[in-house]
């Protein structure tokens, strides 16, 4: 499978509602501009938001990596865009860790407590050369919760992070790297004039909660202050996705990738077919749009919590790293060393031995129930039918994915066998050991281009009725 070329994702929770403030610090030299808010996304610039809004101003940090946008109309009473400062402050000063994943950014914004009739914009910019998974949490005095409002972009180009939210009030905002989803667009090679080829992406819930945690001595342990806020999902999100061909050399423009709500959860690999037109340059976009049942709890010293539930609505958008659209028709394929598959192959899982004995026939049955994580086609050897351990031709059997093996021995034609009344099992047998070996697909797993495949091997001791023993841990084997 190609590189993930650029990763986007969201976590928009309410933990527990978010009012008033504490004091801050002096501004840090915050300026004020009227022009109209753009990010870059994948090296292009974009409007912030889907239709142009009037802005009444932006306001920046001194460093350059925050920028409240203002939008006509949303100011209260007394307060101009040049009263607004956005403040960066040290992460240990803030009331609260972050077990899960350390701060990226902290910044305060000032006046604290402020209130809006209309929401503001704030956006963070952080230094990355990696795609992650950041959260926005709202510290307000001794309330904690995290952004409703929230979209993340990686762009591989200026290797940034930039996260954007809507606040309707000034408070304490962490940017930390934590959140629920990933998002994947895989990057393409090269494609050619009249040629089709496939765009894969990647869904992946990436882990269900995350922590804040107040730090201690800083509430009257006296009063139960101390406390663990929990942000976690409380039910199976709904995903719909849609592919985009950002440039004209591409059609079709828009392809569905899960053109109606489907539960979600784990990982899904979603495709789409496109073709090139024309020469020029390429990308293509993937929108995620979730809809995320969650739940918040705040537990402190005292018994009991302060718990809610909320129903988060986002979009996740991926701009995949541009390619081109060439007219020259390929070279002669050269000849390339073997692919190395970079999936990790995981062992097939096998139930213990069942044994049946019918009386009548002196006939035993033994079966076990198998699955392939990854589908691949299972091979069982079953060995151990005439009387001494593994003695005998082995009886071989395969099937794909997942189901049952099974093996039927009637002991009667046993070399080995002696005379015993009518369907009673032979005392000759009581030691017989079956033994089952079931083997997966070989795959390549690494740099040195060696083949392995995983083993499983099950025993099960005599012919009467029974389950044996757990089967031992798989073996990764050279082939």
């Amino acid at each position: 499978m190609p590189k993930a070329g650029v990763i986007f994702a969201a976590a928009a929770l309410c933990l527990a509602a978010a009012c008033g403030g504490n004091s801050g610090p002096a501004s840090e030299g915050a300026t004020a501009t009227t022009s109209s808010a753009t990010v870059t996304k994948g090296g292009a610039a974009a409007d912030a938001t889907p239709t142009p809004v009037p802005l009444l101003g932006s306001v920046k940090s001194a460093d350059g990596a925050a920028r409240v946008d203002v939008p006509v109309g949303s100011l209260p009473a007394g307060l101009r865009v040049e009263d607004i400062r956005v403040a960066a402050i040290d992460p240990e000063s803030l009331p609260v860790t972050f077990p899960d994943g350390p701060v990226l950014a902290a910044y305060r914004l000032e006046p604290d407590g402020a209130k809006f009739p209309q929401p503001v914009t704030l956006t963070v910019t952080v230094p990355s050369k990696e795609a992650f998974l950041p959260s926005v949490v709202i510290i307000t005095g001794e309330d904690v919760s995290a952004a409703l409002d929230l979209q993340v972009v990686f762009d591989a180009e200026s290797e940034s992070l930039t996260v954007t939210t809507k606040t309707d009030h000034f408070s304490d905002y962490v940017v930390a790297h934590k959140a629920f989803f990933r998002v994947a667009v895989f990057s393409q090679i090269d494609r050619f004039v009249n040629q089709d080829f496939l765009q894969d992406v990647e869904v992946a819930l990436v882990q269900r909660a995350y922590r804040t945690v107040a730090k201690p001595g800083i509430f009257d342990d006296l009063l139960g202050l101390d406390e663990t806020e929990l942000i976690k999902l409380d039910g199976v999100p709904q995903l719909t996705g849609r592919f985009e061909a950002l440039t004209p050399v591409l059609s079709p423009q828009i392809r569905l990738g899960v053109p109606s709500s489907e539960a979600f959860d784990g990982t899904k690999t979603y495709e789409a077919t496109f073709r090139c037109n024309a020469v020029g340059q390429a990308a293509i976009s993937y929108t995620a749009s979730l809809t995320v049942p969650t739940f918040w709890q705040r537990r402190g010293q005292f018994p009991g919590a302060v718990e809610g539930r909320d129903l988060a609505k986002y979009d996740i958008t991926v701009r995949g790293e541009p390619f081109r659209c060439l007219a020259a028709p390929p070279e002669p394929p050269k000849k390339e060393p073997p692919r190395v598959d970079v999936r990790p192959n995981r062992p097939p899982v096998v139930s213990p031995i069942e044994a049946v004995l019918r009386r009548n026939d002196s006939i035993t049955t033994y079966s076990v129930v198998v699955s392939d994580p990854d589908g691949d086609v299972l091979t069982a050897v079953w060995e151990g039918r005439d009387c001494g351990p593994q003695a005998g031709r082995p009886f071989n059997d395969t099937l794909e994915g997942s189901g049952g093996f099974e093996m039927s021995w009637q002991h009667t034609n046993s070399a080995c066998h002696r005379t015993e009344p009518l369907g009673e099992p032979n005392p000759v047998h009581a030691n017989t050991v079956i033994r089952l070996t079931v083997s997966d697909a070989s795959s390549l797993t690494d740099a040195t281009l060696k083949r392995f495949h995983w083993q499983v091997v099950c025993t099960y001791t005599g012919v009467a009725d029974g389950t044996g023993q757990a089967c031992a841990a798989p073996v990764n084997v050279e082939k």
